[in-house]
């Protein structure tokens, strides 16, 4: 690999969606209509729930978070 390559491991298709679509803001949001449908958005400050959702850290910017519905 060359050396300006970036590696990210386990960084699944649902975090490299979020990648793809450029969501990387708080307030971004994007709606995948895939095999699982699954709506994206970014926050700075998630608000955790045990029935609904997930949440991941960004993959590209550490201070925000993934949200997965």
């Amino acid at each position: 690999f060359s050396p300006e390559c970036e590696i990210y491991a386990f960084s699944g298709d649902n975090p490299c969606s979020l990648v793809g679509l450029g969501l990387n803001k708080p307030g971004d949001i994007g709606i995948s209509l895939g095999t699982s449908d699954v709506l994206f958005a970014v926050t700075e400050q998630p608000k955790p729930n045990a029935n609904e959702g997930s949440i991941l850290i960004h993959p590209l910017n550490k201070q925000n978070y993934m949200l997965m519905l």
